[in-house]
């Protein structure tokens, strides 16, 4: 929500960019993992203020970062739910 509300990032790429600078990880890799895990079109503006979008955002870093770990849905909701309260 920082990198779209201070920094205007709206882009998988750009949010994930500034993540996960190249000088350490294989962005490009990483961008096209989350994209592919939202069904996000390249290059195309995301809102993480919709739930949705959000879940969807943080279920898809947890499992780049995680090697397929998931964590229950009622956890991602709950921790959705209160980062937009």
């Amino acid at each position: 929500m920082t990198y779209q509300r201070k920094r205007g990032l709206k882009t998988v790429k750009a949010i994930i960019s500034r993540w996960a600078p190249s000088a350490e990880n294989d962005t490009d890799a990483y961008v096209r993992a989350v994209e592919a895990n939202t069904g996000t079109k390249p290059g195309a503006q995301i809102d993480l203020s919709i739930p949705a979008v959000m879940q969807g955002f943080v279920k898809a870093i947890i499992h780049h970062e995680n090697a397929g770990y998931a964590y229950p849905e009622t956890v991602l909701t709950e921790g959705v739910r209160r980062a937009l309260a």
